[in-house]
This record gives structure tokens, C-alpha cells and sequence, in this order.
């Protein structure tokens, strides 16, 4: 997206695999593998979306729900050992196995008894057993400390988390919010015609629209409703 230089038409190429999105309707387009291209109807645009699935070391396959999906490969729930490959949680679901990077969370991937003799691999903490209903949550500084669904403690380190973040206390408990104060997400304008202002995780950022390689800035007045945003 960055290599498209402000050209919208290429913009939208890089969701088409290198072409512009076809229209599409979710309800009845479930989509489709075209060797390892995956083609998805997205339910917000209504736009059919391509991936190609083997830039990430996987290959297309789809599901028994008959939809596409990148993956390592099909497989069956029955036969299939979950597993933590490092920190990356395999598991298999509708027909083709599922990977998700615990790291992105800022945990790390731990096999978890769930019945006798029977482990799973989950995103979380091999910490002390809790009960979610009874254990008080706090913030150490910037590590968030609480009792998870699975009535393990969980211990987490906002400032790993994207962004920048803090742990705070709400109402239901420590949370990792936005670390800035100056802000709350979504205030943004434009500072002149060319600079445009915008919240992120509590902080004012400002952006030159001339480098990105638009002309201005617009979403000025309170006629704009879709906030400051670089435009030709």
C-alpha cells in the first residue's frame, strides 16, 4: 500500500491480489481457491478479496463450511494433535488447521489439561488456578493481572501489546487501555490544508499529506462526518 503512492486505484489492488475487487454478495459467495489464492466476499464492502496464501508459508484449502481459508493444510478434528509450535497455537477446526501467534497477545502458547489426559493448546499463562468470579484483578505499573475464563492468573504486559498502552482500572477490572491523555481516539481535524491531525492510544500525531503524496487535507466544519483524511 505504501508502494502505491497515493493512487487509490493501486490502493485497492493490493486486497485483489494485484487486481481490483470484484463485487460480490456475502449471503450466496462463500468464495473460492484458486490454486493457493484465497477469495473471500467481504460482508462489509461486499467486495471479493484475494490473499495469497503461500507468501505465508500456507497453502489454500476449504473448510468443511465450505469456506476458503490459508492453513498449513486440511486435516480432521478426530486425528489431529493440537499443538504449540513455540509460541504459534495449531488446532483443527472445519476441516483445516488453525494458527493463531500467541505473541500478538503478549502471551506465550501453553499446553492446557482439559480432561483426563487431554491438553489443548491456549494463548495464555501457566500460572496459579483461580476463580474468575472471586479473584480482584489489579495493575502492577504497566502489567495487567487478572483471573481468565479458564480460572488460570494471567499476567500481561501492556507495553508489549500494539501501540502504546498502560494498565489501568475500570469498572470491570485491569484493562490495557491507551497510555496518552491529551486525547481519546477518534478527535481529528485538519491543522491547515495540508496537515492533517489524529488520535492514536491517547496522543495527538499529525500527518503531511503532501508526503504521502496527496494534495490535501479534508473533513474540516461540522458538515464532514468521516473525519480528517488525505485525498487528490
Amino acid at each position: 500500500m505504501l508502494a502505491a503512492g497515493g493512487n487509490c486505484t493501486e490502493v485497492k489492488k493490493c486486497f485483489g491480489n494485484g487486481a481490483l475487487p470484484a463485487a460480490c454478495d456475502p449471503q450466496t459467495d462463500n468464495g473460492r481457491c484458486e490454486g493457493d489464492i484465497r477469495y473471500w466476499c467481504d460482508s462489509f464492502t461486499r467486495q471479493m478479496y484475494a490473499m495469497n496464501c503461500r507468501e505465508a508459508g500456507m497453502t489454500c484449502v476449504v473448510s468443511t463450511e465450505g469456506y476458503p481459508q490459508c492453513t498449513l493444510g486440511p486435516c480432521t478434528e478426530d486425528t489431529y494433535t493440537a499443538m504449540c509450535d513455540g509460541d504459534i497455537q495449531r488446532v483443527c477446526a472445519n476441516g483445516y488447521i488453525n494458527t493463531i501467534d500467541c505473541t500478538a497477545l503478549a502471551l506465550p502458547c501453553i499446553m492446557l489439561q482439559v480432561d483426563e489426559n487431554v491438553f489443548r493448546p491456549y494463548c495464555m499463562q501457566d500460572g496459579p488456578q483461580c476463580k474468575p468470579d472471586e479473584y480482584e484483578g489489579a495493575c502492577d505499573g504497566n502489567i495487567q493481572r487478572d483471573c481468565n475464563r479458564m480460572g488460570v492468573v494471567q499476567q500481561i504486559d501492556c507495553t508489549q501489546l500494539p501501540g502504546d498502552k498502560t494498565c489501568v482500572m475500570t469498572v470491570n477490572g485491569p484493562s490495557c487501555n491507551a497510555a496518552g491523555t491529551e486525547c481519546a481516539d477518534g478527535e481529528e481535524g485538519c491543522v491547515d490544508d495540508y496537515t492533517a491531525r489524529v488520535c492514536l492510544d491517547g496522543t495527538f500525531y499529525t500527518v503531511n499529506c503532501q508526503n504521502l503524496g496527496f494534495t490535501r487535507c479534508t473533513g474540516r466544519g461540522a458538515s464532514h462526518d468521516i473525519g480528517a483524511h488525505c485525498t487528490r
